[in-house]
């Protein structure tokens, strides 16, 4: 059985029944973000920009990948490697 997305519920994004907490992120500045819609801020405010998040690293190298042509993609991953 498919389940049918509707506009509105597309445009919801995760942890939305948080929206009204404070943000995560301690470098969000809702002025520098004012003109995105409000599920892009909402995301922006919750990312820890301290940590890598390895699979969506991947995910998105993997559909790059797949999606275009010949050609390399270059990942900086700051700190790494240093130790």
């Amino acid at each position: 059985m498919s389940r049918l997305v509707t506009p509105a519920a597309a445009q919801e994004g995760w942890g939305d029944d948080e929206a009204d907490a404070a943000p995560l992120n301690r470098d969000f500045d809702a002025e520098r973000y004012e003109a995105l819609p409000l599920a892009a801020r909402r995301n922006l405010a919750r990312v820890d920009e301290t940590r890598i998040d390895y699979d969506l690293l991947e995910e998105l190298v993997a559909h790059i990948d797949e999606e275009y042509g010949e050609g390399a993609v270059l990942v900086f991953l700051p700190g790494e490697g240093q130790g």
